[in-house]
């Protein structure tokens, strides 16, 4: 299976938990722990797409030749700390204006990973039906 199959799988599995999540945290849980969950799961989408974006640039750059590796490794430190700066400073502000509760932030954080197993589990089940394994 292409990469791009498996990552927008995930994606969609990602979408489908934090909608399932969601749902149940609003009907079970506080409005806090809600807009927590919801909070994280954005945030780990959106981060987890950009991730991807950049590996795959990578990729597609280090398949042809490589005119110097040391920017593209440069390049690539980079891109992953303005990210993880992004990602600090909205975790900072969402913890620190109370509004949201942090389990239900970890939670939505947790979302993505959740999202991988899942579609691991998947891919196994179906490779494993067609008689691959």
């Amino acid at each position: 299976m292409g990469q791009e199959v498996i990552i927008k799988s995930i994606q969609k599995s990602t979408l489908v938990i934090l909608l399932i999540l969601s749902l149940a945290s609003y009907n079970f849980a506080s409005l806090e722990f809600t807009y927590g969950l919801i909070s994280g799961g954005i945030l780990a989408l959106i981060s987890f797409y950009y991730l991807q974006k950049t590996f795959l640039g990578v990729l597609k750059v280090s398949s042809s030749a490589i005119p110097n590796p040391a920017r593209l490794k440069f390049s690539l430190i980079i891109k992953n700390l303005i990210r993880f700066t992004i990602i600090g400073c909205c975790l900072y502000y969402l913890i620190s204006s109370g509004f949201i509760n942090t389990i239900g932030l970890l939670l939505g954080l947790s979302i993505v990973v959740i999202a991988i197993l899942f579609t691991g589990i998947r891919f196994a089940v179906v490779t494993a039906s067609k008689g691959a394994i």
